[in-house]
């Protein structure tokens, strides 16, 4: 397939292998028929390399992250971004969505991961009690929401974190940073809550 100018830094097939995205340093997104091998449609809005793309699967919804220091939601349906995730202060350099897509984490260059809440065209609102550096309200909405993002908080980490992933259960989650490999674990929403209310009293 040739569909970008610079080099692909993303690449992911959606659930059904029918589906290709990459993303590139040329900051642009592009969507494949796998099938077919021929492009889709072309997503422009990352002002850096893109970092990680991925589908989710109870959407017809397309997450992205860049060096921008932005996560970004498309609609594929109508081919725009719907939902910007500004809380980052420098570039995201990985994602990954918990199984059932209700959690977002995210890790940055400035040495934190950061998590979210998920919902599908709700509007939810929790006191998490974490270390929030940044306000919800700084979230950009663009276009109709199909998923709303509501900031559970951060938490530091020893070094960049270049790479984040997911067991099978989404129970952990491993980030690898520039000195160790280290795990999270998620459990259920409501513990994941609870663990991080106790790290955020004992810090």
């Amino acid at each position: 397939f040739t569909g970008h100018k610079s080099a692909v830094t993303a690449l992911q097939y959606d659930a059904d292998g029918s589906r290709l995205v990459s993303g590139s340093r040329d900051t642009d997104v592009v969507v494949w028929d796998a099938v077919g091998e021929a492009g889709l449609f072309r997503l422009k809005g990352h002002k850096g390399m893109v970092t990680c793309c991925r589908f989710m699967t109870k959407a017809n919804v397309l997450v992205t992250s860049s060096k921008d220091a932005f996560v970004k939601f498309w609609d594929l349906d109508t081919q725009h971004c719907f939902l910007t995730l500004v809380e980052h202060v420098d570039e995201v350099t990985d994602f990954v969505l918990a199984r059932d897509e209700s959690v977002l984490a995210t890790s940055s260059v400035d040495s934190r991961l950061r998590f979210w809440k998920l919902s599908l065209a709700s509007e939810q609102k929790n006191d998490s009690g974490l270390d929030s550096d940044s306000d919800s309200s700084t979230t950009a909405r663009e276009e109709e929401e199909i998923v709303t993002c509501e900031f559970l908080g951060s938490k530091p980490t020893r070094g960049r974190v270049t790479h984040l992933d997911l067991d099978r259960s989404s129970m952990f989650m491993g980030y690898q940073s520039e000195d160790r490999l280290l795990g999270l674990r998620f459990r259920t929403e409501k513990d994941f809550k609870k663990r991080m209310r106790k790290k955020a009293k004992i810090a």
